[in-house]
């Protein structure tokens, strides 16, 4: 455990302490504890907008399955590289291993 000097509180560190805690912290009553309760079990329970689940079901860009497939395969291709980059890592490791072995 570290052991830090404590430092005095500065009048305006106080100040600033005040200033922060007057911003808003969320309901302080039951009742609008319970109203935003409401509102965002309504929200969850109705789901998505037909608006956003159009545009989730049909792209509106008209190259959006070229761009689809550019996106796949740059996946595919950094799927690739972390895996050649582990096997590497692997082959390193092994081989440091039979090195020690050698060395002994």
């Amino acid at each position: 455990m570290f052991l830090r000097n404590k430092q005095a509180m500065t009048a305006e560190k106080i100040s600033a302490n005040r200033r922060n805690g007057r911003h808003w912290h969320g309901p302080s009553t039951p009742e609008g504890r319970d109203r935003i309760h409401a509102a965002l079990l309504k929200e969850s329970v109705k789901g998505p907008s037909p608006y956003e689940r159009a545009a989730e079901i049909a792209p509106t860009h008209p190259h959006a399955m070229l761009m689809r497939r550019l996106q796949d395969s740059y996946l595919r291709e950094v799927r690739r590289v972390a895996n050649l980059l582990l096997k590497l890592k692997c082959y390193e490791r092994k081989m440091g291993t039979e090195l020690e072995r050698k060395r002994r």
